[in-house]
């Protein structure tokens, strides 16, 4: 069965497909004033999505060397969007860690990932 692409329009098959963060920074490119994200209410378009994304990067990318780990202690959210972003485009590496663990758990779990920092 082929993939349903009407969502999106006929310009995002042409999207470059050779990373995560080049194909989000196609869609900030080819459709800045499109809604990226929505969350309880409230909404980003790519264009503030990209920006947000781009600050975050460029402080993560004075704080870790590419490869370190970043770890990522947010629920569903557009921050935790834009932090997993960030961290892509600075070439860190994202431990996605469950905000509701108790730190009980969270404890070991940082220990593990060793992140440089964490959001």
């Amino acid at each position: 069965m082929e993939p349903d692409y009407t969502l999106h329009g006929a310009d995002d098959l042409k999207a470059p497909a050779s990373t995560l963060c080049a194909m989000f920074d196609h869609a900030v490119l080819s459709a800045p004033d499109k809604v990226a994200i929505r969350h309880l209410g409230a909404a980003l378009a790519y264009r503030e999505l990209g920006r947000a994304v781009a600050a975050l990067a460029r402080r993560l990318a004075a704080m870790v060397a590419p490869g370190e780990a970043v770890a990522i202690v947010l629920p569903n959210s557009i921050e935790f969007h834009v932090a997993y972003f960030a961290a892509l485009k600075a070439l860190a590496a994202p431990a996605l860690l469950n905000p509701v663990y108790p730190a009980v758990e969270l404890a070991p779990l940082l220990r593990e990932a060793a992140p440089r920092t964490v959001l």
